[in-house]
């Protein structure tokens, strides 16, 4: 047998199946190796490539991943940019294909949208879009809106409900950095379909794109970020709430809370953390 060749050292083709026991692992040998009696279990490691450097960084399986991570790993990004967020907002309803079709030469078609929904904005008109969405505006309001998109650069937090009436959806815009979310909602928001964009500061990427709750579940938002109505005013009035809601309201942004702080410090602190300068 030409197997055993190199085990023997010699060529035949017949050959005693007992000149080669010592080579077998037979039944006999599992009885006699030792038993460990150690508790002790290997926990396996995971292996995640960077999207941003392109290195393997390796953590322990049973370390909870961050948002960031989760994100990088699981999340569609838009190319670099001068207008990321509506892209980004693209490729939620047409899709990865259909962007990476376009290209990155996509002037054209980012107007020809644009024009899309500014024209669907006004049509509409605020009585309709009022029964819409869950926002009040005034026809002049509308009126500015619409023509907003067509001439800024890149579009303000307050289009997103042009987006929202335009591709019928609604939308979670989840700070990472600053951990509040905003909502762009329609009426009766069950019956449509919901993109997370999250937002991240950092370095990199300054959004993802999450369409079927990879991340985490709508109704786990709430529990680990706090919604405010919008970066320029982020909060209601300070007699809306009580000094032990906004404590808890600072602690669940990450800030510490002093005890002795009045109740208009803590106000005056948890929106300034809030709050952005208008894009």
């Amino acid at each position: 047998m030409y197997w055993t060749y190199d085990l023997l050292n010699e060529k035949q083709y017949q050959l005693d199946i007992s000149r080669i026991e010592r080579f077998m692992f037979v039944k006999n040998d599992i009885f006699n190796l030792p038993i460990s009696t150690s508790k002790a279990s290997i926990e396996p490691v995971i292996s995640i490539l960077d999207p941003l450097t392109n290195l393997n960084r390796d953590i322990n399986s049973t370390v909870e991943l961050s948002i960031i991570d989760k994100c990088k790993m699981r999340l569609d990004i838009v190319y670099k940019c001068q207008d990321p967020l509506f892209w980004s907002l693209f490729i939620a309803k047409h899709g990865k294909k259909e962007y990476e079709r376009i290209g990155k030469h996509n002037g054209n078609v980012e107007m020809r949208e644009k024009k899309a929904m500014s024209d669907n904005f006004q049509i509409l008109g605020a009585t309709k879009l009022n029964s819409l969405l869950k926002i009040k505006l005034t026809k002049c309001k509308c009126l500015e809106m619409a023509s907003e998109i067509m001439t800024l650069p890149k579009i303000r937090w307050s289009h997103l409900y042009i987006i929202c009436a335009y591709y019928e959806c609604n939308i979670y815009l989840v700070d990472i950095d600053k951990k509040v979310y905003m909502t762009y909602l329609r009426e009766n928001s069950e019956n449509y379909d919901t993109f997370v964009i999250y937002r991240n500061k950092d370095k990199g990427q300054p959004y993802w794109i999450d369409t079927c709750e990879q991340i985490m579940k709508l109704t786990d938002i709430p529990n680990q970020y706090l919604w405010i109505i919008s970066y320029d005013k982020p909060l209601k009035a300070a007699a809306n709430y009580k000094v032990s809601e906004l404590q808890t309201m600072i602690e669940l942004v990450g800030l510490s809370c002093e005890s002795k702080l009045k109740k208009q410090d803590l106000y005056v602190k948890l929106a300034l953390h809030c709050a952005e300068p208008l894009q």
